[in-house]
């Protein structure tokens, strides 16, 4: 793998990741990456483009799991955590949550736990296979 390359952990484990293999189908190039070939937990991508710095942003660019702190991103829902509980809050730009059944907001150091956010917005759907395309 050429110097200048990044890549970033594995996302579902966590593990180095490295440019596996690079072949030839189909008159297209395919770059592989990925922990290792016998990784089961979805560690590996192709480039259909065959360029190993396309693979490495298509890699890179695969969402991470979020990292529990003390400090919430601000204008964002945030998964929050104490002993009790796991929820998704929202926090405001001013630093506040509100809690349910409240009318007022509180500051988010009033809750103490951890915060791991902002939580990623969800893909719009693609249309796998033809059936799914046809009833699009």
């Amino acid at each position: 793998m050429s110097e200048e390359l990044t890549l970033l952990p594995c996302p579902a484990c966590g593990g180095k990741a490295d440019i596996i293999d690079s072949f030839e189908r189909d008159d297209k190039g395919h770059v592989l990456v990925g922990w290792i070939a016998q990784c089961t937990r979805g560690c590996l991508t192709t480039s259909e483009h065959g360029s190993r710095e396309k693979a490495a942003a298509s890699w890179n660019a695969l969402p991470r799991a979020l990292t529990w702190t003390d400090e919430p991103q601000l204008g964002a829902w945030n998964w929050w955590r104490d002993e009790c509980s796991c929820i998704p809050r929202y926090v405001y730009q001013d630093g506040t949550v509100a809690i349910t059944m409240l009318i007022a907001r509180v500051p988010y150091q009033d809750l103490g736990g951890q915060w791991a956010g902002p939580i990623p917005e969800p893909r719009p759907h693609e249309p796998v296979g033809e059936q799914e395309k046809n009833n699009v």
